[in-house]
């Protein structure tokens, strides 16, 4: 004991001594000096940012440009720039520990639709620092993109109206798709449309925490709604952001879309959103919806009561994800009952799918048919939705003939009908209580 008495002081002393110098040696660099810097962000919702400094009289010019591509080439439009004092400006690159960001270089491949960033900067005169990702982000960097928008909002060199002269664009000749979510005090409704044998369909839902359901539809002429959207400077609103502060009872929009003129090469992508602030043509554009839906509209068979199955011929219900692949079910009317099968699709060489038997199961017809009334699967005929934001959602395909005779057909992508979700897991409790 006298020896552990002796000797404790000694090791104590050693220790501190070690994490002393670990702590020294980790301690992180301090930027004193900014000689350039390029951060490059790029999303499939926003489109490409470039954030870029330079030296101007002492003091650093800091600008933001937008990319617009054409074709395979990539141009650089000036959105705004400003002039901050480079002290100001090395302070906010050691507050977000920018020089920790070296040799960062991390990607998650799992998401489809993400934002990606590169980064370079050389400081302290003849350092360098080099980052980039993919939906993967090093600390401090959400801090940083935001002191670089206060830093443009602060000390912009552009009037206002340059930059909104600047965002002007041509007039959309083609619509692929418009998605118009809008959140009240008192619910959230969205409008959407899809492309329906050459013409155009809007619909309004009305969505709730546990439904989505069609109140209104209409089918129009496709001209008709472009004229409305280039009437109500629609395209100008991509890259709108905004909200109040300290507001209650708002009114929160988003927007988003794909177009195309004929002076540029493909489809392009623009969104918007904001709380209780709105583009110039917003209420324009609502009200214009509003009227399609009012003097071409029908109110929809969403709510109505579906006629009741009294029998089932056949059922077809094939699903898909990136994630998960393929699986089908299917039935088959054996001797008064009904035999469920599970098939799992499987890559058999080149673009052909295998249909691999993973279970299955013999039920009682009534006690299925009940599933499918309980499921208001007759409701489903017709259903053909969409969900274009999500790049790697699931997608459905449903067949059924029902009523000696009676044809149900429906599909979509990120999108379901009513009861969809039960439906589908009813299958899997009845394979799952056949084990």
């Amino acid at each position: 004991m006298k020896r552990f008495t002796t000797t404790f002081p000694i090791m104590l002393t050693i220790m501190m001594f070690i994490l002393l110098t670990g702590l020294c040696g980790c301690s992180e660099k301090t930027v004193t000096s900014v000689e350039s810097m390029r951060l490059s962000t790029n999303s499939y919702n926003s489109g490409g940012t470039v954030y870029e400094i330079s030296n101007k009289d002492g003091k650093i010019e800091l600008c933001r440009y937008h990319i617009v591509y054409s074709g395979a080439d990539e141009d650089f439009k000036l959105e705004q720039s400003a002039i901050c004092d480079t002290q100001e400006f090395c302070e906010l690159m050691n507050t977000c520990g920018v020089t920790r960001w070296n040799g960062f270089n991390k990607d998650d491949w799992g998401v489809l639709d993400g934002t990606s960033f590169s980064f370079t900067a050389a400081i302290n005169e003849g350092e360098t620092i080099s980052a980039d990702g993919y939906a993967e982000f090093p600390k401090g960097y959400s801090e940083f993109v935001a002191g670089l928008e206060n830093l443009i909002e602060e000390y912009a060199t552009i009037e206002t109206e340059e930059v909104t002269e600047y965002k002007a664009v041509e007039p959309i000749t083609e619509l692929g798709w418009m998605v118009l979510s809008i959140s009240y005090c008192d619910g959230n409704i969205a409008y959407e449309t899809t492309e329906k044998d050459g013409k155009t369909e809007l619909c309004r839902y009305r969505i709730t925490d546990t439904s989505e359901k069609t109140e209104q539809s209409a089918i129009c002429d496709t001209q008709e709604l472009i004229e409305l959207i280039n009437n109500c400077k629609v395209a100008q609103w991509d890259g709108f952001f905004k909200e109040k502060e300290d507001t209650s009872d708002s009114t929160v929009f988003t927007f988003n879309a794909s177009i195309a003129n004929e002076n540029e090469f493909g489809w392009k992508y623009i969104g918007a959103g904001g709380c209780d602030e709105f583009p110039d043509g917003y209420a324009e554009f609502v009200a214009g919806l509003e009227n399609i839906l009012k003097e071409k509209g029908n109110i929809v068979s969403d709510n109505k009561t579906p006629e009741p199955i009294i029998s089932v011929e056949s059922m077809k219900l094939s699903t898909g994800s990136y994630h998960s692949g393929g699986t089908v079910y299917e039935i088959e009317n054996q001797y008064g009952e009904i035999q469920l099968s599970c098939y799992r699709e499987v890559n058999s060489g080149g673009d052909e799918q295998e249909l691999v038997l993973e279970k299955s199961a013999i039920c009682d017809t009534q006690d299925f048919i009940e599933i499918m009334n309980t499921c208001k699967v007759n409701c489903w005929d017709g259903f053909n939705r969409e969900n274009h934001l999500v790049l790697d959602g699931a997608s459905f395909t449903f067949s059924a003939t029902v009523n000696n005779g009676q044809f149900i057909s429906a599909k979509g992508y990120a999108k379901t009908p009513d009861g969809y979700g039960e439906f589908v897991a009813e299958l899997n409790k009845l394979l799952e209580e056949s084990e």
